[in-house]
């Protein structure tokens, strides 16, 4: 544990099956994507949402079909391609502790192949969705930057 660290790369630590905890200080503001990816660690955390640190939203655990995803009070922050997974994702409910909201953090996952070739490549989209939040709060001025729709709730 070092109280100076700030950030976590992305696969910073892949593959390192032996890796059983994880202790991420309130000093870290970023967490790259699968940092901690194939390690113990991941494997044993069942929550739907994996947040570490003070309020980084690590990963979605959870049901990838849905439409509908309530941000829980836990998360303060939330990173790039976090819930890329959810295909069908159309509305977000965020509360009004997230101070942080990256610019493609509800970015989808989409594949495409080339005309000579068989294989697939994946790549990261924007896509169309509604915000719901509280008004004045860091989702509505999110929701108007990204151009989203936002609904107060």
């Amino acid at each position: 544990r070092c109280a100076d660290v700030t950030g976590v790369q992305t696969c910073a630590l892949p593959i390192c099956s032996r890796l059983a905890s994880v202790d991420i200080p309130s000093t870290v503001t970023y967490v790259g994507t699968d940092a901690f990816a194939s390690t113990k660690w991941e494997s044993a955390q069942t929550d739907e949402f994996i947040v570490v640190g003070d309020g980084m939203m690590y990963k979605y655990n959870g049901d990838k079909t849905k439409t509908t995803l309530t941000i829980p009070g836990t998360v303060k922050r939330i990173p790039q391609n976090r819930l890329a997974e959810l295909t069908s994702l159309q509305t977000v409910i965020i509360p009004s502790n997230v101070k942080y909201i990256a610019k493609q953090a509800f970015s989808v996952l989409k594949a495409s192949s080339s005309s000579n070739s068989s294989s697939q490549s994946y790549y990261y989209a924007m896509r169309q969705l509604t915000i719901m939040g509280k008004r004045g709060s860091y989702a509505e001025t999110y929701s108007n930057l990204a151009y989203f729709t936002f609904i107060e709730y």
